[in-house]
């Protein structure tokens, strides 16, 4: 079993600190990973994927750092268009509620909300929805907005809790 990294955020100057990387997270991380490299390396090679859990810093947001899951920066663009948030019963407040208000705000185009423990996933296109979101539940093809021809399987995400 892997060991929980820890890291912190900060939102309006306050300080939290999170549990963000569990084994569970850790796979989905792994998958997301490799998937979005071998699209980057086919069609984009110029966008950029972060690290997981980079801090990133929001412009216009007095003292808020945030470490988001995953983001994917577009050729050409200083801020990330899609961020990926990992969810699990220890920061669903952060990362449904929070999270979302100020990715929307710093403008981020897509945020997917991936969460683990309820096999779920949320994603929001600010852009073309609001604060609307598209809410997966079973096995399906969910189509990223940021890149039209790619297609993530909800099975494959969650495949980590098969037998």
């Amino acid at each position: 079993m892997s060991e929980e990294k820890k890291t912190s955020e900060m939102i309006n100057g306050v300080e939290y600190a999170i549990e963000t990387i569990g084994e569970n997270e850790e796979k989905v991380l792994s998958y997301l990973v490799n998937l979005l490299g071998k699209y980057k390396l086919r069609h984009r090679p110029l966008d950029v994927i972060s690290d997981t859990n980079v801090p990133l810093r929001i412009e216009g947001m007095e003292n808020t750092l945030v470490c988001p899951s995953l983001t994917v920066t577009l050729n050409g663009k200083t801020f990330p268009d899609w961020v990926i948030e990992v969810a699990n019963d220890d920061n669903a407040e952060m990362t449904y509620l929070v999270k979302t208000g100020i990715y929307r705000e710093a403008g981020v185009n897509e945020y997917w909300i991936i969460d683990v423990d309820q096999n779920i996933i949320i994603i929001y296109n600010f852009k073309k929805n609001g604060l609307v979101p598209d809410i997966y539940r079973t096995p399906q093809r969910i189509r990223v907005n940021t890149y039209k021809d790619l297609f993530i399987s909800y099975s494959d995400v969650f495949r980590f809790k098969r037998g």
